[in-house]
């Protein structure tokens, strides 16, 4: 993956002010509750990045992709 100038996870070159990149300090000793953050953290940020990619290259998610991003939502938020 290609780093932004002030290290971030964009590639945004010299006008990258570092802003988006969020250093999380967590002990090698995670809790339930840490982890379940991370990974709506994750999700939101893949979530992101997909909407990006789709709207800049005009290309469209296939009905059955679309129906598992909502069926694994509904169990994440059960």
């Amino acid at each position: 993956m290609n780093k932004g100038t002030q290290g971030c996870m964009y590639n945004c070159g010299d006008a990258c002010t570092g802003e988006c990149f969020k250093p999380v300090k967590v002990t090698s000793r995670k809790s339930s509750k840490q982890k379940i953050r991370l990974q709506k953290e994750l999700i939101t940020l893949y979530e992101s990045q997909i909407t990006d990619l789709v709207v800049m290259s005009k290309i469209e998610l296939g009905d059955d992709v679309i129906a598992e991003i909502k069926r694994l939502k509904t169990l994440i938020n059960e």
